[in-house]
């Protein structure tokens, strides 16, 4: 299982590379927290440098390391790939059965031993919104690596890591794969809301009935009546919720409460690397967790 960001920051630390927060959640973005893949870093490089040099160069010694990782963890390897492909797909995660509707996977007792030895590793996570408690589960991927391999080098859209960063593109797989960090530390997401001896079940939802519809990134479903509708979003400079975005946040709480027929309190989370800017929509927001916070122990 991975560091958590916490462990990542002291392990860096301790092979003489000294990044700074925001570039050990990036570092996160790509590698997941395995120390195994940390331990390429070289501390003369930055990390673009690394990154470049351990998958953008001829013989990088990671380019192609997704193929070989499920090869050593799994027999028939390209079923499990198939499924991770699949999943990469959909951000909130798919139900087995548009898995199987996919035809892209296979069925019966190997697709449910494809996901419980993925969940089991780690690459995945289960879990059951309000629509599937009874008829199923959803399967999202959360491995940050993975979805860094799918992106940029099975497809070969970029050849120079130096060159992507700073585009418009960069800046929307920020967004997706920041929010799978977040996936990843649910429990110190959950110390900063001071609920951390709460029971709670935590999932991406979005509505099936309502137009315009709804998609939320993270839901956590406390046992003391409360609903966190956690928004997630990565910028280099403080996040500026405007008269729109306010209006969109109110709508995403409303469908949510109409849909679900919830009678519990639903607070609007801002989860933000580098905080919100102070106006007078900011009050939207119950609370408000930023990129320190991830770093607890």
């Amino acid at each position: 299982m991975p560091f958590s960001l916490y462990e990542c920051e002291q392990f860096l630390n301790s092979n003489g590379i000294e990044y700074t927060r925001k570039q050990i959640v990036e570092s996160y973005m790509v590698f997941g927290g395995m120390p195994y893949y940390l331990n390429y870093l070289q501390p003369e490089y930055s990390l673009t440098q690394n990154i470049d040099l351990l998958f953008f160069r001829e013989n990088s010694p990671l380019r192609y390391e997704f193929q070989q990782m499920f090869s050593a963890l799994f027999s028939n390897a390209d079923n499990y790939i198939s499924v991770i492909r699949e999943l990469s797909k959909k951000k909130g995660g798919m139900t087995r059965n548009e898995l199987i509707d996919s035809k892209n996977v296979v069925d019966g007792r190997l697709l449910t031993r494809c996901l419980e030895d993925l969940e089991q590793c780690g690459f995945i996570r289960k879990y059951h919104d309000f629509s599937t408690r009874t008829n199923g589960a959803h399967y999202q991927l959360i491995d940050p690596m993975c979805l860094f391999y799918l992106t940029f080098i099975e497809n070969g859209s970029t050849n120079s890591w130096q060159d992507y960063i700073s585009t418009p593109s960069y800046y929307s797989w920020c967004g997706i794969s920041f929010e799978k960090v977040c996936l990843l530390h649910i429990k110190q997401i959950k110390q900063k809301l001071g609920i951390s001896g709460v029971s709670s079940n935590e999932f991406s939802w979005y509505s099936k009935k309502t137009n315009p519809g709804a998609q939320i990134d993270l839901l956590i479903d406390r046992k003391d009546d409360v609903i966190n509708i956690c928004e997630i979003k990565y910028s280099q400079e403080k996040y500026t919720i405007d008269a729109e975005y306010e209006k969109d946040l109110i709508h995403k709480r409303e469908v949510l409460r109409t849909e679900t027929n919830t009678s519990k309190a639903l607070w609007i989370t801002l989860i933000t690397y580098s905080g919100l800017t102070e106006n007078k929509y900011k009050n939207i927001a119950v609370n408000e967790i930023v990129g320190d916070d991830l770093f607890v122990s």
